[in-house]
């Protein structure tokens, strides 16, 4: 009886110790939440900027909007890594973990491939076709954004999957739904992140602080 439970415990520490070494624990569901408030903060100092209503349609696109909410998003992004960096690399000294493991570069790696080209696309739709394709290009960006947590997940948490899966559903609402588009970026970049950031915040970290 002994043997079995020894045996059962054995087998328990190889999944536990081949599950450390193939996937990064230490993504901080902190970053999620920063990165989707500056997201909502920067939607919402569009809107309050060119003093647009929450429930204006796309149409106020223009070659004046169009610079800005570039600007904004790159924005949003500098301060979104700075912040899931941040809280990283403090998650990972809490773990008694390194940050810059072959594990992470794969997530970065795995994240970056699709991020990179999608990028490519919003600056081509935005600077060579102007406001006409921009909600699409919002759209896209949602969708890219989906791909790579998708693809990150699988050397990270669980919950990167069921994001970018939350984030592929809302980027493809926002090709039916163009007009919209800027508000369902908002939810997807904004909300869903905070959300999902919540959830993995109270069920790896909050317990160990």
């Amino acid at each position: 009886m002994e043997s079995q439970v020894d045996y059962k415990k054995t087998l328990t520490e190889i999944r536990d110790l081949m599950d450390t070494s193939s996937r990064f624990h230490s993504l901080s569901g902190l970053a999620g939440i920063s990165a989707g408030i500056f997201a909502l903060i920067g939607t919402a100092v569009f809107y309050l900027y060119f003093g647009f209503s929450l429930l204006d349609p796309f149409l106020f696109i223009n070659y004046q909007t169009v610079p800005f909410l570039l600007f904004d998003g790159l924005i949003i992004l500098t301060f979104s890594l700075i912040a899931a960096f941040y809280f990283t690399k403090r998650n990972a000294r809490k773990n008694g973990e390194k940050l810059w493991t072959p594990v992470f570069k794969r997530v970065l790696l795995y994240w970056l491939i699709p991020m990179i080209p999608g990028g490519i696309i919003l600056l081509s739709f935005a600077f060579g076709q102007g406001p006409i394709l921009f909600p699409s290009a919002i759209a896209l960006s949602i969708i890219f954004y989906g791909i790579a947590l998708v693809n990150a997940s699988k050397y990270s948490m669980n919950e990167l999957f069921w994001l970018g899966i939350s984030e592929l559903i809302i980027g493809l609402a926002a090709f039916f739904f163009w007009k919209y588009s800027l508000l369902l970026w908002a939810a997807g970049f904004g909300l869903m992140n905070i959300i999902i950031g919540s959830i993995a915040y109270l069920k790896y970290e909050a317990r160990k602080s």
